[in-house]
């Protein structure tokens, strides 16, 4: 063969395209992403829509069903899965493999943009792309504190939040815990009786009056103003002083009927963190990010602001890091392969008992598995313990092949050919064999 021809005449060559193909593994080998598990990009889509206050059959009759109707007739559809829970629709859309997402999620957009009376308490459907790695956070931190944990929930959730979204390579911060601020409106059933009025009255009034709304534009010389009523509601007094209905003795206001006050909504799930009332939030991780270096730099921020909020008796716990296990799984692989190696070479010097010839079996398993580290980098993909495992599986092939050629090799030394000779006739005959067996 010409190739093994090439490699025998110039040995300068091949040992310089060696070292080179060493050195770039190395470079890629830094550069690589490194995760527990490979990337497996899902073709699912779900479809969130909540809906307050309504129960499962109501969710599934008013919103679910509707959905339903419309998104069974988007392309590629391998499946389509839904649940209807107190407040809230789920619908999981799987798709046949190789569909592209994007294109996907925007048939479902246009799909959910053609239902029709979904009721007017429901909120915005979100559609979310599914991506079974970057699903799972790899860090959750809890957060404490000797205050009423609702009162630091907004610091919590605008400035500690905010600045875990800024590290490196976080793609998002999931948030749970406390409750939100809300205003309550309690009615006194006796005064709207008396005054003839249902919750439906004041549900009504309550709806009209708290929006903005166009008035057109002005033009005044060269510049053109746009014109606006501002109705929101931007104080409680707004909210008591809403008219719900005029009749002979004046109007009647929300304040004539209710008590408006400011609270928190009632909480769906508790969390506690060693029996104390807490916050936690899960750290997701970007597409293509290192989970190690990523899961770094959280942990470098959480230190910094544990001393700037414990002034405030504000504690960050990390009780969940992903780059434990990742570590502790890839070292185990690593080091089965290192002591698979290591065996493998003392094997063959005590059968062989040829220091050069072992020196050259030995020294095949980094530079193979150096280089390999160039076309993972090349292909996009990433280490992990399934990359791990098949090059710990590599290496054994590798030797095998090599213990093959070098016998041959030695078997015509033995009839009297040259070094050259031998090497080149030895590696030629059975070359065909190695391929086929690997």
């Amino acid at each position: 063969m010409q190739l093994v021809q090439a490699a025998i005449r110039f040995p300068v060559s091949v040992m310089v395209a060696v070292l080179l193909g060493v050195l770039f593994g190395m470079i890629a080998l830094s550069r690589i992403p490194i995760q527990m598990i490979p990337t497996l990009d899902k073709p699912e889509i779900t479809v969130n829509t909540r809906y307050p206050g309504a129960g499962p059959l109501e969710v599934e009759e008013e919103i679910t069903n509707r959905q339903e109707e419309l998104l069974n007739t988007v392309e590629n559809l391998r499946e389509l899965l839904s649940t209807s829970q107190e407040g809230q629709s789920t619908i999981l859309l799987k798709y046949d493999w190789g569909t592209n997402k994007d294109v996907a999620r925007m048939d479902v957009s246009e799909k959910l943009s053609a239902v029709r009376d979904l009721p007017d308490d429901a909120e915005e459907s979100i559609i979310r792309a599914v991506n079974s790695n970057q699903e799972q956070p790899i860090g959750w931190i809890v957060l404490q504190a000797d205050e009423e944990i609702n009162a630091v929930r907004p610091m919590a959730n605008d400035v500690i939040k905010g600045q875990l979204e800024r590290v490196e390579g976080v793609a998002q911060v999931l948030f749970f815990g406390g409750q939100e601020r809300e205003i309550h409106v309690q009615l006194d059933f006796l005064a709207l009786s008396a005054r003839d009025l249902t919750i439906a009255d004041v549900r009504r009034a309550l709806v009209q009056e708290n929006r903005d709304i166009k008035a057109g534009a002005f033009n005044e010389g060269k510049r053109r103003f746009g014109v606006r009523t501002r109705g929101r509601y931007r104080k409680l007094e707004d909210i008591s002083e809403t008219i719900i209905r005029w009749d002979k003795g004046g109007p009647i206001r929300v304040k004539n009927v209710a008590r408006v006050k400011l609270g928190h909504e009632e909480p769906d799930y508790v969390i506690r963190f060693n029996g104390e009332p807490a916050l936690i939030m899960g750290v997701l991780r970007k597409t293509g990010s290192n989970a190690l270096q990523v899961m770094t730099n959280v942990k470098e921020v959480l230190e910094r602001m544990g001393h700037q909020y414990a002034q405030r008796g504000i504690r960050l716990h990390l009780v969940y890091d992903a780059s434990d296990y990742i570590h502790a799984a890839i070292g185990l692989v690593r080091t089965s392969l290192l002591i698979g190696a290591a065996l493998a070479t003392g094997v063959l010097l005590f059968f062989l008992r040829s220091r050069s010839a072992v020196l050259v079996l030995g020294l095949s398993i980094p530079i193979v598995i150096l280089s390999s580290f160039i076309f993972i980098a090349v292909l996009g993909r990433t280490i992990n313990i399934i990359s791990l495992a098949g090059m710990a599986f590599v290496t054994g092939m590798i030797l095998d092949n090599a213990i093959v050629v070098v016998e041959n090799i030695f078997r015509h030394r033995e009839l009297g050919k040259g070094p050259a000779r031998a090497a080149y006739d030895g590696t030629v005959e059975v070359w065909g064999a190695i391929l086929a067996s690997t």
